[in-house]
């Protein structure tokens, strides 16, 4: 024996030494004991299996290798390496055998324990049966599950076997069955009552386990709570499709029914389209608050003609889209019609409520939607332009009541302004048309008021600089609203200079002298007259000596001194009483 070889019958894991001929020259006593073989089986028929497969995969080996190699149920650590000569050749092949199965199978428990840490604290039910459907493992939530229902254990168990709702268990089985015989996963949501009278969606997936040969070794199980998911997804698809505003389907879920109507064949479709008459004009002078009013008000009479026949779309800003299944040209009159009426017998104090509408019928799948909807929009149009006189002046007067009814601007006060000031007019031997502008102007000169706060315009105070600054804008309002109907906008630009003053220090624009327009400057003069000699919220009359006196106090600051001393021989000379009793008696 050479001293390599006694060293080696030291070492307490097996050892073979294999010369360059591939012949086994040497194991050594570990060797011998650990898998019961002696040298000279090496060259013996051996008949035990593993002994045999042990004696030929050494006896095979010809380079050098580190492996793990499973011998006998223990797992060993194989090294071999090259005993060479001095010639640097291959000498002998030398291997070393070293078992690993204890700290193996240690490493395998900690990552076992680790991964039923993990998985009992998943939140979910979770469990795993074999490929015929029986529980194999189960986390400590699904052991829960069951203890609850009064099932202690069902490992070792199938569905069918646990004393629970006979349906329940031929549904789990049934879905069991589909995963193994298809091998693929399969996900069931599912109501479930509660204890408490309310309704739970429970989300199961099933997946299945398949090995390297594609043959299904069984089912992996998740459960879980999906209810709130399910309830943030419900108000996600809603507010996708929904117009915030009016509560209304919007334009994006438009193609979507308008393609599912098509392909459930429910021809002949109405596509119906309406314009809010308006809409503009409230934005511009009461505001958009009370524009988003509007909206919501015609909504109300949408639903209330169409929830039963159709389905209503808010299009944008000012415009709808009524989808109609299975009708015909004379419902869609009717249709309309009965929208007509109930807008008109709308009483609201603030607005009116007026739609123009026109519609087209999609035929069949063969009609172009957008052919359909153009033509539907053409007839709106020649609508719009027939009505839109019409409802300017009802919009125009519905908005002057309003303001009458805050008790801020009376049919009595605009009706004396524009008569001070047509007075003044021909007394300054002006033009007819000017004339008639002064007395336009003069009933509608602070039309602007009914876009500013109702608690302003009866405040008693004294207003504080940021109210002062919101009632200023009443001019611009009035502007705007002027502006947007063509009746009106030749009087617009006096409207909005009615408080510039002489001195340039009125508001808005703080025009100087004849550059504000005369009949700006004329209502001025009439406006602030009446105001002294009537009782306000926020101040007592002045008698009329007194409202004189002050006119003439601000001469050439706030008011053209022409405009005032014309003005004052009127009152003076007894004519203003005369010609304004004149017209009281006409």
């Amino acid at each position: 024996m050479s001293i390599n070889e006694t060293i080696f019958e030291f070492i307490p894991f097996p050892v073979w030494i294999k010369n360059s001929l591939g012949e086994i020259i040497y194991i050594n006593k570990s060797f011998e004991i650990n898998f019961n073989l002696s040298l000279e089986d090496f060259y013996n028929n051996i008949s035990n299996i593993y002994k045999r497969d042990l004696v030929s995969y050494i006896k095979c080996i010809d380079k050098e290798l580190t492996d793990i190699k499973k011998i006998n149920k223990s797992l060993f650590k194989h090294i071999v390496f090259c005993d060479k000569s001095k010639d640097n050749k291959c000498h002998n092949w030398v291997g070393f055998l070293i078992d690993i199965s204890n700290a193996y199978n240690e490493e395998l428990e900690n990552q076992r324990n680790i991964l039923r840490t993990i998985i009992d604290n998943i939140p979910e039910i979770v469990f795993y049966k074999d490929n015929k459907s029986i529980y194999r493992g189960v986390n400590r939530h699904c052991v829960d599950f069951y203890e609850n229902l009064g099932i202690d254990n069902v490992i070792g168990k199938t569905d069918l076997e646990l004393y629970l709702d006979r349906d329940f268990v031929e549904t789990c089985a049934k879905h069991d069955k589909v995963v193994i015989e298809t091998k693929k996963q399969l996900i069931i949501d599912e109501e479930v009552p509660t204890e408490d009278g309310d309704i739970k969606i429970v989300e199961t997936i099933k997946t299945p386990v398949i090995n390297d040969s594609g043959d299904i070794w069984g089912i992996v199980g998740v459960v879980r709570d999906v209810t709130e998911r399910k309830s943030i997804e419900k108000k996600l698809r809603y507010l996708s499709y929904t117009d915030v505003l009016t509560g209304l389907y919007n334009r994006a879920y438009f193609d979507e029914k308008i393609e599912e109507l098509i392909k459930n064949g429910q021809f002949p479709i109405g596509i119906m389209i309406g314009d809010v008459n308006g809409l503009k004009i409230i934005n511009d002078t009461i505001g958009h608050l009370e524009g988003d009013e509007l909206l919501k008000e015609i909504s109300k009479k949408l639903k209330e003609v169409f929830d039963e026949k159709g389905f209503i779309f808010r299009w944008g800003g000012d415009e709808f889209v009524i989808l109609i299944p299975s009708t015909s040209n004379k419902e869609c009159d009717k249709l309309m019609e009965r929208l007509n009426s109930i807008c008109k017998n709308y009483e609201g104090d603030k607005f009116k409520l007026s739609m123009s509408m026109g519609f087209s019928i999609l035929n069949n799948e063969i009609d172009k939607v957008d052919k359909v909807l153009g033509d539907a929009e053409d007839k709106l149009y020649r609508q719009k332009i027939l009505n839109r006189k019409s409802f300017r002046s009802s919009i125009l007067h519905s908005l002057k009541e309003s303001l009458q009814s805050k008790n801020v601007e009376t049919e009595e006060h605009t009706e004396r302004v524009a008569n001070y000031a047509t007075l003044i007019g021909k007394y300054l031997k002006l033009d007819s048309a000017t004339i008639d502008e002064l007395s336009l102007v003069g009933r509608l000169h602070d039309i602007g008021k009914i876009g500013i706060p109702e608690r302003l315009l009866l405040k008693q105070d004294k207003l504080t600089d940021n109210e002062y600054e919101i009632m200023k804008t009443h001019s611009e309002k009035g502007y705007r609203l002027a502006m947007l109907l063509p009746e009106l906008s030749h009087i617009s630009r006096s409207i909005l200079t009615h408080h510039e003053r002489w001195d340039g220090l009125g508001y808005p624009l703080g025009l100087l002298g004849e550059e504000i327009p005369l009949v700006s400057r004329i209502i001025a003069v009439a406006d602030s007259f009446d105001v002294m000699t009537t009782n306000r919220v926020y101040s007592e009359k002045k008698t009329v000596k007194e409202a004189i006196n002050e006119l003439r106090k601000c001469s050439g600051k706030q008011f053209d001194s022409n405009i005032v001393e014309a003005f004052c021989y009127l009152v003076e000379s007894g004519e203003l009483k005369k010609q304004y009793y004149k017209k009281r008696q006409k």
